[in-house]
């Protein structure tokens, strides 16, 4: 059996990439298409019994969200330059390794290094500029060995220090980590446990999967005690929650965000940063468009309000070839025909609209849990001080999504700026370098590399005596009478030197009061807006 997307995630030849994609789409079993589409009309019937006008009122109701539709174009209108300029440092990058050939309008899902096209870091090896940082975090996991179930208790090691223990023996002990990726998570309905089916691979992608599921697995554990509540039980498989769906990207922010990685190697370098937060984007933000695509396109032909044609009964070939058009519309990705068939939302007739709005709550919710944190006490100590993550992921499914958001966070509507905001420091970089050849740029200061990781029960997870995986610089002795020859010289301007560094250093100092001065404003301000509108509402009622 051909594993097609093995194949595109590993192959760094074009050719290769097409012939093997080509070859795929000749020979994939035909699906039918006809019951797929009545499969969907049943959603339809799901709204009428509901005593829903429209499948789009039906699917907001579920996700909890009225007016959330349009309310999310309204959003992705506000991200899409973010996108845009994304999309087109890819296809930049892609024409650098690949050359003019691969510079299409529309960019092949195959070129993404997957069918779907939905995570484009899996491309990183080619599409980053600045590649050091990814290969080194790669190679350290594959000569430790922390893949399976190691990478999975190193997940652990984030979570517990956030005030959100430890995930249960039956996780550990009936867990599969030597299968397939991407990981699949199974919930066993009598006795609440929830166990993991993943793979052995040591990479990247893995590592921040890693993190994303266990954060899930806690989430399912934590909320695990609500389970039993009647409001609970009954919203339980019928309700599509944006804090349920923001939990699990927490974790990978958070994974990049606190001082967790610095135990796998010391980040000390603006440089390494970027490339890391592109890392993240390249992953996160491909997401967005495909979800509102994506239930965009059914919206067309469930509803007669949606489109100006009718296009509920169009035959299918133009329904798929519609598909083919928002898809690239939002996307800017072109895919194969038989995409949606693969998709299990579209197969179980369930909206992604909560899903989007997870993407937008999670960096709204980390923004808010890292607010105002104390100089001198590190991110993760606040965070569990704080205790409103844990309050968010018990809460599970006991109360509407957005009453929790206002309750926890006093955040009263889904807004983009804290996502922009997270990738904003990308634009220079990408604007700068999505033309350049690749660098494997050589640090000036040595990155110790750990030599062991331990649990928070004190296991060890890999030990092996390496020092560095960093390329060896070779000296010439001509150059280093010259180093000598300027040090000398250097030495005469050690006091220039020292002002200049203490005068920077005092204007840094005044300028983080200033910040923290508007900042606390800012918060007060936001509280007593927040304050002003429950007084309204409360007036209202």
């Amino acid at each position: 059996k051909l594993n097609i997307n093995a194949i595109l995630a590993n192959t760094n030849n074009l050719t290769l990439a097409k012939e093997a994609f080509d070859y795929w789409n000749r020979n994939k079993t035909s699906q039918d298409w006809d019951k797929l589409f009545e499969n969907l009309n049943l959603v339809i019937k799901a709204s009428e019994k509901n005593d829903m006008s429209t499948v789009r009122e039906y699917w907001e109701s579920l996700c909890e969200i009225p007016g959330g539709y349009e309310k999310a174009q309204e959003i992705w209108l506000e991200i899409k330059p973010l996108y845009e300029r994304l999309h087109e440092f890819i296809i930049n990058r892609l024409v650098v390794h690949y050359g003019p050939e691969a510079g299409q309008n529309y960019t092949p899902s195959y070129l993404l290094g997957s069918l779907d096209g939905l995570d484009w870091s899996i491309k990183a090896d080619i599409l980053l500029p600045h590649p050091y940082i990814y290969r080194s975090i790669t190679d350290i996991l594959t000569k430790k060995d922390i893949s399976g179930k190691s990478l999975y208790l190193f997940a652990e090691n984030m979570v517990t220090p956030l005030g959100l223990g430890k995930a249960s023996k039956t996780f550990w002990n009936d867990s599969l980590f030597n299968k397939t990726c991407p990981s699949k998570l199974i919930d066993f309905c009598q006795s609440g446990n929830t166990i993991v089916i993943t793979c052995n691979n040591a990479s990247w992608n893995n590592f921040l999967d890693a993190h994303e599921t266990f954060m899930n697995v806690m989430q399912k554990k934590m909320s695990g005690d609500e389970m039993f509540h009647s409001s609970y039980l009954l919203r339980y498989g019928s309700r599509y929650s944006g804090t349920v769906e923001a939990v699990p990207l927490l974790g990978s922010i958070l994974a990049l965000k606190t001082h967790h990685l610095n135990s796998l190697i010391n980040i000390n370098n603006e440089q390494d940063e970027l490339v890391l937060l592109l890392l993240h984007a390249l992953r996160t933000l491909p997401k967005i468009p495909y979800y509102l695509a994506v239930d965009t396109w059914r919206l067309q032909i469930l509803d007669p309000e949606e489109s100006g044609e009718e296009a509920q009964n169009y035959d299918t070939k133009e329904k798929i070839k519609m598909w083919k058009e928002v898809r690239q519309e939002y996307t800017l990705v072109d895919s194969y025909d038989d995409e949606l068939y693969r998709d299990p939302y579209v197969l179980e007739n369930k909206p992604y609209l909560a899903k989007f709005y997870g993407i937008l709550s999670a960096f709204q919710i980390f923004a808010e849990l890292i607010e105002e944190i104390p100089q001198d006490v590190p991110m993760e100590m606040h965070i569990a001080q704080d205790a409103k993550l844990s309050e968010l992921m018990r809460s599970g499914l006991t109360q509407e999504w957005t009453d929790i958001l206002m309750n926890l966070f006093y955040i009263y509507d889904i807004q983009p700026e804290a996502l922009t905001s997270f990738y904003s420091s990308l634009d220079s970089y990408m604007t700068n370098f999505s033309l350049s050849e690749q660098e494997m740029s050589i640090p000036t200061t040595t990155t110790e590399i750990p030599t062991t990781i331990k649990t928070t029960d004190n296991i060890v997870l890999y030990s092996k005596n390496i020092t560095t995986s960093y390329p060896r610089i070779n000296i010439k002795s001509e150059d280093v009478n010259e180093v000598k020859e300027i040090d000398e010289t250097n030495n005469s301007n050690l006091p220039w030197i020292f002002m200049s560094i203490l005068g920077a250093v005092l204007s840094m100092i005044v300028i983080y009061i200033v910040k923290l001065k508007r900042k606390h404003n800012k918060r007060v301000k936001r509280k007593n807006k927040a304050r002003a509108r429950e007084i309204q509402a409360n007036t209202r009622v």
